[in-house]
């Protein structure tokens, strides 16, 4: 089973500008300090940096993909399902993970007590790499 990693990169959970919090994340020494960003440049600028700084790709035999969600408010002028981005569909704030096979998902676990439980995940990977191994 062939198995790639996505990671979207959504809002900020805590930028400084919108919902200030401290941030338990540090690069360099320094605690993480991100806006809210307002284009799909900025965005993108920002999950660039963060994939930089905390290590993305630099060990794995698996490289992530970085896939940028645009933030929602950048054409006013649609509506319908046409205005609902990733965000809306997926719920994925602040975070989450989600396991698909072909175009099906097939892992969607709930957070329980603010947060999400690696070895749920690490259990469906194996159950799934086996099943696909055995054929």
């Amino acid at each position: 089973m062939d198995i790639k990693w996505i990671a979207v990169y959504i809002a900020e959970a805590h930028a400084y500008d919108e919902w200030p919090l401290a941030s338990a994340r540090y690069n360099k020494g320094e605690v993480v300090h991100v806006p809210q960003t307002k284009s799909l440049a900025q965005r993108s600028a920002a999950a660039t940096e963060f994939f930089e700084n905390f290590g993305y790709n630099s060990e794995l035999s698996t490289p992530w993909e970085l896939v940028v969600a645009p933030p929602l408010d950048l054409d006013p002028s649609l509506s319908g399902l046409a205005k609902f981005g990733f965000e809306d569909l997926y719920c994925p704030w602040p975070f989450r993970m989600y396991g698909l096979i072909g175009n099906q998902f097939d892992f969607l676990p709930e957070p329980h007590a603010c947060e999400l439980r690696i070895d749920e995940l690490t259990d469906w990977l194996t159950k799934n790499t086996r099943r696909h191994t055995d054929h």
